[in-house]
């Protein structure tokens, strides 16, 4: 069976130039969103084409972006990022705390 739908797909251009206007790193959104630095590294250099999902989650944090939207998915990630698997000694759920901390900017 045919595919239904054909997306346009963003260039690693874009994709990079949205991340600096949303004041996101390419490691804040693998990281947020739950991908590998490898496939975000991949889309921001054109090895691969990120898939049409990354594109409706831009333009919603870019719609909302003077609402919060990219704090709602930080902690949103937050909730469910059981470990690093890199610094396994923050234990689990590391950001959820690190969201919880006093001296955070309010």
């Amino acid at each position: 069976m045919a595919v239904r739908f054909a997306y346009e797909r963003l260039s690693p251009e874009e994709f990079n130039d949205r991340l600096v206007a949303l004041g996101l790193t390419p490691t804040q959104y693998a990281t947020i969103f739950g991908h590998s630095m490898k496939t975000v590294t991949a889309w921001t250099r054109g090895d691969e084409m990120a898939p049409p999902a990354v594109h409706v989650i831009l333009s919603l944090l870019e719609r909302y972006h003077g609402q919060g939207a990219i704090d709602v998915a930080k902690h949103a990630a937050a909730d469910i990022l059981f470990r690093d698997n890199e610094k396994p000694e923050l234990g689990e759920f590391p950001m959820k705390r690190f969201w919880q901390r006093d001296d955070l900017p309010k």
